[in-house]
């Protein structure tokens, strides 16, 4: 993470002088993220979008990893 605890997932590889830079868009989110291992949680998107329940779907997404405590 940088200083302000950001984790960058993707990074454009081109630059201004190499013609290989494309109009890009930042996004940003919340990802749970699990304490003991520092592994970003992959959240169960269909319960989220069903049930609107983040958290729920964030537990079912580190059960589905096989991950266990916080």
């Amino acid at each position: 993470a940088d200083p302000d605890g950001v984790y960058t997932m993707a990074r454009a590889l081109g630059s201004i002088d190499d013609g290989k830079i494309y109009p890009i868009k930042v996004h940003y989110s919340y990802q749970p993220r699990h304490d003991e291992s520092g592994r970003m949680v992959m959240y169960d998107v269909l319960w989220n979008f069903m049930t609107g329940k983040y958290e729920e779907a964030a537990q079912r997404g580190a059960a589905w990893m096989g991950l266990t405590g916080p």
